[in-house]
């Protein structure tokens, strides 16, 4: 009966029925608080005809809540300073050229959603899931994205000075050109990536998986490159001055030759340089 939900008014949008303030006695389920500018006010009355009355036991408040999660994000995307989108889905949203400094999305589902020029600058992405996600030209500097789960994403020429993504899954991602100085990628999965031109100087790279990746003229200045597997990595140019090698795996002195190192540069025991003069070296 629709005095059994206690339902006065109902508000549609674009993502669906919203139940402001109201509660489900059939269900013990209550409703979304929203505001009324936002959406357009229908009495119940006028809907009887065309909702099934008996169908509204079987939602439930997270559907809800879901449903206009992505939208409500989307309409707001420039004022997410903030904002707590923990558990989110926003599966395919347009987020791009938003604001969401300091944010929490932890465990957020932001697969396939644009995320490009963006500012995510601290915000905390630990354990979301980011498959094929657009962050192109994103600011982010000191973001959080440990345990999240990249894949196959663009992050090209993205700024992500001094990121977490330790234990990130980046497979078959594309960092080229992009801006991960300082930043922390211990045991990040980098297999199958492409990081042509990246900047990767004083980064934590140790135990990371470089399987199969391009690091064309990547800049590994000075980072912690110690027991990361590099099996057939193409290294061609890449700057390993100053870089700990220690305990690497996979890594060959084919790929050694085609990169640039110095005296600083740290080899795993599998790899013994002799060094001739101050620019040139052989192996033993």
């Amino acid at each position: 009966r629709p005095d059994s939900f206690g339902i006065d008014s109902l508000f549609i949008s674009n993502s669906g029925i919203i139940f402001p303030s109201c509660r489900f006695e059939a269900t013990g389920y209550h409703g979304h608080e929203t505001l009324a500018s936002d959406f357009l006010a229908c009495p119940l009355t006028k809907l009887l005809s065309a909702i099934n009355l008996e169908c509204l036991k079987h939602l439930t408040y997270e559907y809800f809540i879901m449903s206009s999660a992505k939208s409500n994000a989307e309409n707001s995307k420039r004022k997410l300073h903030h904002a707590d989108l923990t558990g989110a889905d926003l599966k395919e949203a347009d987020l791009s050229s938003g604001v969401l400094i300091d944010a929490c999305l932890k465990d957020a589902d932001l697969s396939f959603a644009d995320l490009c020029e963006a500012d995510v600058s601290s915000a905390n992405f630990e354990g979301a899931q980011l498959h094929r996600t657009l962050l192109y030209r994103t600011r982010g500097p000191k973001a959080n994205f440990v345990r999240a789960v990249l894949t196959q994403a663009n992050l090209v020429e993205a700024n992500l000075k001094s990121t977490d993504f330790s234990h990130a899954n980046l497979k078959e991602s594309n960092i080229e050109g992009a801006d991960l100085k300082n930043a922390q990628m211990k045991g990040a999965d980098l297999s199958d990536t492409l990081m042509t031109g990246v900047f990767l100087s004083h980064a934590n790279l140790s135990d990371a998986n470089f399987t199969n990746s391009e690091l064309i003229a990547a800049d590994l200045t000075d980072s912690d490159l110690s027991r990361a597997n590099f099996e057939n990595a193409y290294m061609n140019h890449a700057d390993l001055s100053g870089a700990n090698l220690k305990l690497a795996i996979n890594l060959t002195q084919e790929q050694i030759e085609t990169t640039f190192i110095d005296r600083g540069t740290i080899f795993p025991d599998t790899l013994s340089i002799v060094w001739v003069s101050d620019t040139e070296y052989e192996f033993k």
